[in-house]
């Protein structure tokens, strides 16, 4: 039922101002969900996925920092700049940290580490629900260093491992 109300909705937007018909759009999804859905339903977090899904998709380097966040973003990048990382491009796609690109001649060009591998840890952290910036923070670190870096490749199921050396 929800569905199809969804739907119907879509199709009654006004095609001359699509921008901010989304936002009707939106406004009517979340009374929906408010109103029909049989769980309870935490909408500041159902916000946030929004929001991080609709920067998520403007480009591979876009992704939303929280106002709360804003402060440490700022410390964690600025400490990142002094640090060496493991030759990673890493971007959110479809809520999986994905590698995008791949520096070579870096440790993870050496290791055969592609672009499209999703990353499941890095150390002992699962990242599916960290935000970019936390995920290069533990990529990066003091040059000479290692760090193990767990992926699924294409449609793998297992996941590898992988010892990765920083390097500046």
């Amino acid at each position: 039922v929800l569905f199809l109300s969804i739907g119907a909705l879509l199709a009654r937007s006004n095609p001359r101002d699509k921008t901010y018909s989304y936002l009707t759009i939106l406004s009517n999804i979340l009374h929906l969900v408010d109103t029909n859905y049989v769980e309870e339903v935490d909408f500041n977090k159902v916000m946030d996925s929004a929001l991080y899904g609709m920067v998520e998709n403007l480009d591979p380097e876009s992704f939303f920092v929280k106002g709360e966040d804003v402060d440490s973003y700022k410390k964690e990048t600025e400490a990142n700049r002094s640090r060496a990382g493991v030759g990673l491009s890493v971007s959110k796609r479809f809520g999986l940290a994905t590698v995008i690109a791949v520096e070579k001649g870096s440790s993870a060009f050496e290791n055969k580490i592609k672009a499209g591998d999703s990353i499941r840890s890095v150390g002992d952290q699962y990242v599916q629900d960290l935000p970019v910036y936390k995920i290069y923070s533990l990529l990066n670190g003091a040059p000479g260093t290692q760090v193990k870096v767990s992926l699924f490749r294409g449609t793998t199921e297992k996941p590898e491992s992988f010892a990765l050396v920083r390097r500046a």
